[in-house]
């Protein structure tokens, strides 16, 4: 288990496809770049949320993942914090692998509801007695 993992990224393609379907784990070194800053891939973020469709999570550890994720244009309906060790992973790739599957059997024009991360808040929540 990488000690510093910070972010985990998923991208759903809603265009039809589902080739668009991308995952970025990250030690979060991606923030210090000088090519790409905040605005930048805000504005990339909400190109293909409305060219394409596209859905946005965003999944942190070791930060405020919601005011994190703001900076970036993606909701705080999309984003979650969560517990950087073996289980609190494993529950995040469970997660979305379960999120994704619905969005694939979904209607076109069907939305990620809110429910979708509460698995992931309430392990992180558990283990933080919160």
């Amino acid at each position: 288990m990488k000690k510093n993992l910070t972010e985990l990224v998923f991208i759903l393609d809603r265009s039809g496809s589902m080739g668009g379907l991308e995952q970025d784990t990250t030690d979060g070194l991606e923030n210090a770049s000088k090519r790409f800053g905040y605005e930048k891939i805000r504005r990339m973020i909400e190109r293909e949320k409305e060219q394409y469709g596209w859905e946005f999570l965003f999944l942190g550890a070791n930060m405020d993942a919601v005011k994190e994720a703001a900076r970036f244009g993606i909701s705080s309906d999309r984003a979650v914090r969560f517990e950087n060790d073996a289980q609190g992973v494993a529950v995040n790739y469970h997660v979305v692998s379960e999120t994704v599957s619905r969005m694939r059997e979904a209607p076109c024009c069907a939305s990620i509801g809110a429910e979708w991360k509460e698995q992931i808040e309430a392990d992180f929540q558990k283990r933080h007695h919160r």
